[in-house]
């Protein structure tokens, strides 16, 4: 008995993540707040994100700021996200967000790393098709 509810709990567990919502290839406007409450630190200003999917594949390029050098992948499973997005450029920043979606909302948690290894980490939210 014990084993069939462990099966039941890790077969709901693996199809919440595989229902199909919907495409994320759209522009998205990202927004950060670090852990504590204040605004995002050197994240203040968010982010615009163009992304594209392909099967479970994203791509695409990111702003930070007045920054264009951002290079996004990622991958999308179900109503799950795992994206990576690097800006090459001095000062490197790498910023990754973990998370959830529904048809034009993104959100989770980030953690970021910039030159000099200062480390950033808080929550994340995205709206789709900006701008309006």
């Amino acid at each position: 008995m014990k084993m069939l509810i462990g099966l039941l709990i890790v077969f709901q567990i693996s199809t919440s993540c595989a229902v199909a919502v919907g495409d994320l290839s759209s522009t998205w406007l990202i927004g950060y707040e670090l852990e504590g409450g204040n605004d995002g630190g050197p994240l203040a200003r968010g982010s615009v994100a163009s992304i594209s999917e392909a099967g479970s594949t994203l791509c695409g390029r990111s702003t930070f700021g007045e920054r264009n050098d951002g290079f996004l992948i990622g991958l999308a499973e179900g109503r799950c996200i795992d994206i990576a997005i690097t800006f090459r450029r001095s000062p490197i920043i790498f910023v990754r967000l973990v998370g959830g979606f529904d048809s034009n909302e993104i959100q989770g948690r980030f953690f970021g790393l910039l030159l000099r290894w200062r480390f950033l980490d808080g929550e994340f939210f995205g709206e789709a098709g900006w701008p309006w």
